[in-house]
């Protein structure tokens, strides 16, 4: 989730950009090649092509790659679709808010379109995901993973955040 000057991120996410067609892009909610600089798990480093390796022809070699081990259109679909959410999912971006019980965090209103897309990507309901990444459940001792067990935090801004980029890397 974090780059170094110089440094790309997986390179699938700029073989994607450049080798998919319009059409698969639109589908997926994907950013062309110029589009990739507004995403923040790609555009840290400021790097995005590299001078040995065609992406477009990469992304190629991958589809054959995948087709060679058996991978099927649906399977392949749902990568993709991944891939997408991924790179929504890391301009996720988090406010603070407060209640009696402390400081919380809460998704930005300006986000909230690629937390959305995020979800609608991995037929994932919005509410469960500003959840997962918003709250933590704390148990104590044998009620853990009993129905209604725990006690429900919010997340600062900051372990958010951490919560966003964890499921990321996941």
């Amino acid at each position: 989730t974090h780059q170094m000057n110089n440094e790309r991120n997986f390179h699938i996410f700029y073989e994607l950009a450049d080798g998919a067609s319009s059409q698969q892009r639109e589908h997926w909610k994907y950013p062309d090649k110029n589009g990739l600089s507004k995403f923040r798990f790609v555009n840290q480093s400021g790097t995005f092509d590299r001078r040995d390796i065609s992406d477009k022809k990469q992304f190629k070699y991958t589809l054959e790659a995948m087709d060679k081990v058996g991978v099927s259109d649906v399977e392949r679909e749902r990568v993709f679709c991944i891939v997408a959410a991924i790179l929504h999912l890391g301009n996720v971006e988090f406010d603070e808010t407060s209640s009696t019980d402390g400081d919380g965090s809460a998704i930005t209103s300006a986000s909230r379109h690629h937390a959305m897309t995020c979800c609608q990507l991995l037929d994932v309901d919005i509410e469960l995901l500003t959840k997962a990444l918003c709250t933590r459940t704390i148990s104590a001792g044998g009620l853990k993973g009993k129905l209604g067990a725990g006690i429900e935090k919010q997340h600062t801004v900051a372990q958010a955040a951490e919560a966003r980029d964890a499921l990321a890397m996941t």
